[in-house]
């Protein structure tokens, strides 16, 4: 009698078990396709005005309001804004920082969500 008592207790355990794994298989699979569901967005053309009134304003802007030009220079060439020391300092037309930030915006205007 104890020996059919452990055989159906196995049995039970055995289907269980069973059970949990096909379940862990299907929420791994429903997630993954989930996580790498690619969504097509359209990023629409931003109209740039190139009538000389916008360059007028463009520049207004990055001189008197923005103050672009304290960090970039009068000709927005860049120059060093904080020496912090001799020969080093933080310049306004530093590369690797134009990227870092061009990425970030980048990344910003994607969907969240696991998309790529």
């Amino acid at each position: 009698m104890a020996g059919k008592v452990l055989r159906g207790v196995s049995i039970v355990v055995g289907v269980v078990a069973g059970l949990v794994v096909a379940l862990a298989a299907f929420i791994y699979v429903a997630s993954n396709a989930r996580l790498h569901r690619v969504y097509a967005v359209e990023i629409p053309a931003l109209p740039l005005p190139t009538d000389a009134a916008s360059f007028a304003r463009g520049e207004h802007v990055a001189r008197a309001i923005a103050g672009c030009v304290d960090c970039h220079g009068g000709l927005l060439e860049g120059h060093v804004v904080m020496a912090l020391l001799e020969g080093q300092g933080i310049s306004g037309a530093e590369a690797a920082r134009v990227r870092a930030m061009i990425k970030c915006a980048e990344e910003a205007r994607k969907p969240k969500g696991g998309t790529q």
